[in-house]
């Protein structure tokens, strides 16, 4: 990442590229007039900014249901869990599906209840949300019996 300025600081042009002399090479033929070159790091630019400044704050109230990641198979798009019982011990949710969201064994699979997939990695999953005890529904009372006189 560069720029190129006049001799009153003013921004004339940027650039950027894979190399430093890739990028004063565009700044200095596209502003073959300019004052002043400076080439930086790409990785010092976006640290400079906040990736949540001037956005609103929410804090995450809704119930999601989720399975940690035990291994992914990119190949087959396949997702296997950790865990047992009465949970699915894999999950086939194809290759673009973990192309988006790039999920990593540790992880969790996380549906929310729109039925809208995601990936959330175990540090953020962990501190952002508590396991609760779903209660099944009761089972429907049995007719009463009448006696056989």
């Amino acid at each position: 990442m560069g720029q190129a300025f006049d001799d009153e600081g003013r921004v004339l042009g940027e650039a950027s590229g894979a190399t430093k002399r890739e990028v004063f090479e565009k700044l200095t033929k596209a502003h073959p007039d300019a004052a002043e070159i400076r080439v930086g790091n790409i990785k010092d630019a976006i640290r400079e900014v906040d990736p949540v400044e001037g956005m609103p704050a929410y804090r995450c109230h809704k119930l999601v249901h989720a399975l940690q990641v035990a291994e992914v198979s990119v190949g087959r798009g396949v997702l296997v869990f950790a865990g047992g019982g009465i949970a699915p011990r894999h999950k086939v949710v194809g290759f673009d599906w973990i192309q988006t969201h790039n999920p990593e064994p540790g992880g969790y699979y996380v549906v929310d209840e729109y039925s809208y997939a995601t990936f959330s990695p175990a540090k953020a999953f962990e501190e952002g949300h508590a396991l609760i005890e779903v209660k099944p529904a009761p089972a429907p009372p049995s007719p009463p019996v009448e006696p056989v006189v």
